[in-house]
């Protein structure tokens, strides 16, 4: 049987959270944004490749998330 993609995502979230992370949905506002853009820019290279993401400009973040209507952002 195939697992479906939706059933890999919550088995991770259920082991997450017996480990004691919190996970909630996030708010799209600037603090998001922000926290993203900080990740983007953490090192040039992810695994083992050019991150295409860093060096991404702040606003491009924000404007991102805060456009972003269909969206749901999940924060652990």
């Amino acid at each position: 049987m195939v697992e479906k993609y939706w059933e890999k995502t919550r088995n991770i979230v259920r082991k997450a959270e017996k480990s004691g992370i919190k996970i909630e949905i996030a708010e799209q506002n600037e603090k998001l944004a922000e926290g993203i853009w900080k990740i983007y820019n953490e090192t040039t290279i992810r695994e083992k490749r050019a991150f295409p993401h860093y060096g991404t400009p702040l606003n491009a973040v924000k404007e991102g998330v805060l456009s972003s209507q269909n969206c749901t952002f999940i924060g652990a």
